[in-house]
This record gives C-alpha cells, structure tokens and sequence, in this order.
C-alpha cells in the first residue's frame, strides 16, 4: 500500500530528511490527523448496529465519506460552499444551512486553518493508514473491511 502525505507533510518529511525540521515535528503532524479523524468519526458516524465489532459505538462506512469530510474540515472555504450548494438544492427552508455557511466565511477559519490534500483521481485524497494505526493503538477506532 502507498501512503499519499498532504503536501504540508511531504515538506515536514524532506525537512526531516535534510535535518531542517524535527521528528516531532512530524509526529505532532501524524498526531492532529488522528485526532482529526476521531472527530470525524465521533460526528459523523451512526450509531453502532448489532453486527458492529464489539464495543463499537459508531461507525462510517465507506471511507469516502470519511475523505469528504477530512476535506471539508481542512478547507473551511470548500465546506461554505458546499453548504450553500446544499441551501440552493432544497426549497432554502433550511436556513441552518444559509447561517453556517456564513460563520465558517466570517471567522478566520479559511485563513488559519487550511491543511492541503494531494488530488487523487475523483477528489482530494490522502490515506488514512497513520491516522487509524495512531487510533487502534490506543483503543479509539478500528477500521474493518468488508
């Protein structure tokens, strides 16, 4: 298996590589994807069913889904505008929608927090491998395949 790093993490390698940035460094890096992906998990994923893993309380199913929102999260911008696509899309009832687009573009999310992910065929990409490992090591999520 090939593991793609964001291109942040590629240059946190090659400084690590050349002697410019630290090992920690790359393990902080390592670290906030993991917590990254917990969160994901924790608020994105359904309820657990009987025939869950044991001890599972939630649970995604397809990883896609967990790349979507691991691009979302990483580019607030992105999120906006997919939240007011959505807005478009319905009857704009919902005005939930219309409000958060605006709190994520009136913050300074975009600008502080935007962590870039390679293209990968259909979409942003970056394998998730680091992240669960950091995960399952701790007993906070297993991935499963089906």
């Amino acid at each position: 298996m090939t593991v793609i790093p964001s291109f942040s993490e590629r240059r946190v390698v090659s400084e690590v590589s050349s002697g410019s940035a630290s090992a920690a460094e790359l393990q902080v890096a390592q670290r906030r994807d993991a917590v990254r992906i917990l969160f994901i998990l924790d608020r994105a994923g359904k309820r657990a069913s009987r025939d869950a893993p044991e001890g599972c309380v939630k649970v995604i199913e397809a990883e896609m889904r967990v790349q979507a929102i691991d691009f979302w999260i990483r580019n607030p911008d992105y999120l906006a505008h997919e939240l007011l696509d959505q807005y478009e899309l319905g009857e704009k009832r919902q005005g939930a929608l219309l409000n958060g687009a605006e709190a994520v573009m009136a913050g300074d999310e975009p600008e502080l927090r935007r962590l870039g992910m390679l293209r990968y065929l259909f979409g942003a990409y970056e394998a998730l491998d680091d992240a669960m490992a950091t995960l399952t090591l701790h007993g906070l999520a297993i991935l499963t395949v089906r």
